[in-house]
């Protein structure tokens, strides 16, 4: 199964189970993830009969939620993709973090699984890879282009 099957909806909420377990949350309940989510909880059941279906989480009515290996590996690429994209908005474009935070969760939905990776591994790359100082270069050269073309307008 590919996130490209999976309405950004329910990414949403993969992502949301997965960022709960990585904060150490032993046991993740429907309430948790409506809190999280800031929605009510006949949403979040809904959603996790979806997903339970699609065999992405596992779900008792009155239970906890848990990942299945696959949502696991789709809710983690996500999380990369969104995270790597976040960064090099913020550390290579000069994006205010608030539009940086609000813009890389639109790209984490708008693309392929693939695509993705491809683009996380390329970010990933530019930030380890290059030196500070070319890193600020850049930074600086797109902040001059984009302030020319504002004036432009």
């Amino acid at each position: 199964m590919d996130s490209s099957d999976v309405t950004p909806g329910l990414q949403e909420y993969l992502t949301s189970i997965y960022r709960l377990k990585k904060s150490g949350k032993k046991e993740i309940r429907i309430r948790d993830l409506a809190k999280e989510r800031n929605v009510r909880l006949p949403s979040v059941t809904g959603a996790m009969k979806k997903l339970a279906k699609m065999n992405l989480v596992r779900y008792s009515r009155y239970g906890s939620v848990d990942l299945t290996e696959d949502g696991e590996r789709i809710a983690e690429v996500i999380d990369r993709i969104e995270r790597d994209f976040y960064l090099f908005l913020v550390d290579f474009l000069g994006v205010p973090e608030e539009k940086a935070r609000e813009e890389a969760c639109h790209v984490e939905h708008g693309i392929s699984m693939d695509t993705g990776e491809r683009l996380a591994a390329l970010m990933n790359y530019l930030s380890r890879c290059l030196p500070e100082e070319e890193r600020r270069r850049i930074k600086e050269y797109i902040e001059r282009r984009a302030e020319k073309s504002q004036c432009n307008s």
